[in-house]
């Protein structure tokens, strides 16, 4: 995939969230619109319209927050192996950034997609 026509979006999102990725879309202020499957960490607390910064300790924020900033500004798709430090431990993540293309060509958001790395990094 390399960005995601806004008209196709709902059948990605659907087939994403199927698989268990946390999936969610991101606006250009890199707050949240809509998520699917959060991290449990995030069960009761409403995540729309706040940013990273608003839900996760500062350092894991900035990695993201930077990461999302980086595909608004090269407008193409940005992935990583991201570490979470979590209650139980490390966590690993292969995170994903897509841009969400409108019917003008304009990106206006960006699709996150994180699946879990199950035993840590590759």
């Amino acid at each position: 995939m390399k960005d995601i026509p806004r008209d196709e979006l709902p059948r990605v999102r659907d087939s994403l969230a199927r698989l268990g990725a946390i999936v969610a879309e991101v606006d250009r202020d890199l707050r949240y619109v809509w998520i699917d499957n959060k991290h449990r960490d995030y069960e009761g607390v409403d995540v729309l319209g706040r940013r990273d910064g608003e839900l996760m300790l500062e350092p894991d924020a900035a990695e993201v927050m930077s990461l999302k900033r980086l595909a608004f500004e090269r407008g193409e798709r940005v992935s990583r192996i991201l570490h979470f430090y979590r209650p139980e431990g490390v966590r690993y993540y292969s995170f994903f950034l897509y841009p969400i293309r409108e019917a003008d060509g304009s990106m206006r958001s960006l699709l996150s997609v994180a699946f879990n790395v199950p035993g840590g990094a590759p």
